[in-house]
Formats: C-alpha cells, structure tokens, sequence
C-alpha cells in the first residue's frame, strides 16, 4: 500500500511540476514575444522618423524616388522596407526587400505566410494637407527563428524534466511516507501485540465461565471452587480494564492536541503529591520512599500527563523492588526540570535496556506478569516526555536496582 502510495505521489508530483513548468514557459516565451516585438516598433519608429523628411511632393503625389537614388550612389542599401501609399491606400512606391504589400501596423504577413513582418505607417502630412501614408517594415525571420527554436528546446527538454522530476518525486515521496511507514508498522505491531495481551485475559474468564456453566449432579460446584472461578474471572477483567485505561491514555498523549491543554505546574508539588500516593503501597511491601523535592521549578505541561508519568515511574519502582527504599529527587538546570526516581530492585541487564520504553515489553516476563501490568507504563513516560519536547533515561545494573531521570523543560519566563 506505501509503494502504491508513493508512486501516485511523486506522478501527482511530476504533474503538478510539469503543469507549472508549461505555465512558466508559456508566460516566459510570452513576454519574451512581447519584448521582441517592443524592440521592433521602435526601431520601427525611429526609422519612420528618419525616413519622413526626406519625401517630397511631386505633383501631388509623395515619393522618395530622390531618397532612393541617393541611398544607391552612396552604396547605402535600404535593409528596411520602405513603402509610400497613396490616399487610396494603394501602393505607389518601393523600396528595399520583399515586403507585404498591405498598410497595417502590427506584425503582418502575406496570403502563403512565405514573408512575415513588422509593419508601422504614419501619415504623409503637408502643409496641413494629407497626401498619402509612409510604412516602415522590417522582417520578423530571424526572430520568429529564435522564437521556434526556443519553443522547440521546451518541447525537447520536456521529457527528460518529467524523467527526473518523477524520479525526484519518488525519492521525495520515500522521505515524506517514511514516517506514515514506520506509523503503519508501529500500528500492526501495536495492534498485534494489544491481540496478543487481550488474549490472555480473555481465554481466562472464557475457561472460568465455561466451568461455572457445567453442572454436574454427581461433583456439585462447592462455594470455594465458585469463590476461585470469581476472583480468576475478577483478576483477568481487571487486567483488561487497566490494559484499555492504558492504551486510551496513550493514544490521548500521542495526540498532538495535548499541547493545547498545558499550563504551569509546581513540579515539588506534583511529586509530593504523587509520593504520597505510593506510601501505603510501598509500606506494604516494608519499603521507605525518600523525597527530595523542595527545588521551586515550574514547567508548562499538561498536568494529568506529567502526573501519569511520574507514577508510573514509582509505580515500577514498588513492583519490582521487595526491601530497601525509593528515592524521588527533583533538581533543575537552566533549561530543564529534572526528576529522578532511584530504586534498590532488581534492575535491568544491558540486553533490556533499549527495549523498555517499546509497548509491551516486560524484562522478566513471568515476574511481570505476576506483579502485574502490561508493559506499557514505560512507553507512556516515554511518549508523555516526547509531547513535552524532553528526555527519558535509564542508568541500572542487574540485581542493583536502577534510576530513571526525565527532563522536562522549565517554563520560559
């Protein structure tokens, strides 16, 4: 489907290309026409208004027979077309090249388009008396020569512009799908592995069920038989229940929109507040939770993410730590608010440490399971972190315990 996709891209692409292409090239070769025949009519002009003293009236006709003769002797050729019209518009007079035998200004041609001109007349006026007219033309073969030769280098480059722009388009498509690509397989995988949790949770409560539905006369179903058959198909709704909260969630941090609903949070008292959450947990489990959070930072986030990702964080350092302590510290720099969360656990081999931000991942798959989660808690910290343009790390040895830092940036003031 992304092949599919890029390749009606870059055709789209080399399309629209070629579409402004011809659009430039038509109003370029316009304006270049358009300058042509500009620099015609005033040589044009100027050549009018060399020419028109030299006529005289001779029995009330205008000639230039004189001005002709004298060109001749001077070996002057005549290189413009220089007619005299009479009242009539009727050709009287000659001189030069081959020229359309037609009084027009503009660019003329005759009936078999052999010859093509410039063409621009005035009229012969003397002494308040008009007599005729005076046309000046010159031939438009060298210009309408470069006109053609620049049309038909359009057309000639034309192919290979398409060549290139598709190639172009094909190559540009690639980078621009790349993300949509890495989307798309990031979602079959997301939706296959979600397939894979649900599945579990699911086969479960369908095993419990289907016992509760068989009765037999002969081995009744006793009250502690029922009593586990309940707290299975309890255990495994929960398991779905916290597994859909957390995708839900996810998807709304992912969500670019997030970024519209931020405001200034006092990060000492979001943790504290966090922390107190997880004390009677962790004194259950005979662990101490150390706070170290009286920098008075500020960052602009969304609160209900920053506060997700913060207890996911102690929410992972309670599981999988049975005796020692917690620490929370929050500190700053001058770009960002930074929290660590330290734990004396089990920690985390080398192997594992590039995988547990990616969904679903467990490190120790049975001891996961039997604390509980899905493997998407660290892969929400990680996305809460990137919506608010900050940094996830992790520094833990096997058997040590581990601490996480997350950075977020202060609010600018």
């Amino acid at each position: 489907m992304v092949k599919r996709l890029r390749l009606k891209l870059a055709v789209y692409f080399a399309l629209f290309v070629l579409i402004l292409y011809e659009l430039g090239v038509l109003g370029s070769v316009g304006i270049f026409q358009w300058g042509l025949s500009r620099s015609m009519d005033i040589l044009l002009q100027d050549l009018l208004a060399e020419t028109r003293p030299s006529i005289e009236i001779v029995n009330e006709i205008p000639s230039l027979t004189n001005w002709a003769r004298a060109a001749k002797r001077e070996h002057s050729p005549v290189l413009a077309i220089v007619q005299i019209y009479d009242q009539d518009r009727k050709l009287i007079q000659n001189f030069g090249p081959v020229g359309v035998k037609k009084l027009a200004s503009g660019h003329v041609s005759n009936k078999d388009q052999t010859i093509s001109v410039r063409s621009l007349y005035q009229p012969i006026i003397h002494q308040g008396k008009a007599y005729g007219f005076l046309q000046i033309q010159v031939s438009t073969e060298s210009n309408d020569k470069i006109f053609n030769d620049m049309l038909l280098a359009t057309f000639l480059v034309m192919p290979f512009l398409a060549l290139g722009v598709v190639v172009a388009g094909y190559q540009f498509a690639g980078i621009a799908l790349k993300p949509v690509e890495e989307t798309l397989s990031l979602f079959k995988r997301f939706v296959a592995d979600a397939g894979h949790e649900l599945k579990t949770p699911i086969s479960v409560i369908e095993a419990a069920t289907e016992t509760l539905s068989v009765v037999d006369e002969n081995e009744p179903i006793t009250k502690s038989d029922l009593e586990f058959e309940l707290q299975t198909i309890t255990k495994a709704n929960r398991r779905m229940k916290e597994l859909t909260s957390d995708l839900l969630f996810l998807a709304k941090v992912e969500d670019q929109a997030i970024i519209f609903r931020r405001r200034e949070i006092i990060m000492s008292e979001l943790i504290e507040e966090v922390v107190d959450q997880f004390r009677p947990l962790a004194r259950s489990k005979n662990l101490t939770i150390e706070l170290d959070a009286d920098t008075p930072v500020i960052i602009d986030g969304e609160p209900e993410s920053v506060h997700q990702a913060i207890s996911n964080l102690l929410s992972n350092a309670v599981r999988y730590t049975d005796h020692g302590k917690i620490s929370v510290r929050l500190t700053e720099n001058e770009v960002f608010a930074v929290v660590e969360v330290s734990d004396t656990g089990i920690g985390i081999s080398e192997s594992d440490k590039d995988n547990i931000f990616h969904r679903f991942h467990r490190s120790d798959e049975s001891r996961s399971r039997e604390a509980g989660g899905a493997g998407l808690g660290l892969s929400i910290v990680k996305a809460v972190l990137e919506a608010h343009k900050g940094s996830v790390t992790v520094d833990s040895q096997l058997g040590s315990g581990s601490t996480f830092t997350v950075r977020f940036p202060k609010k600018l003031i």
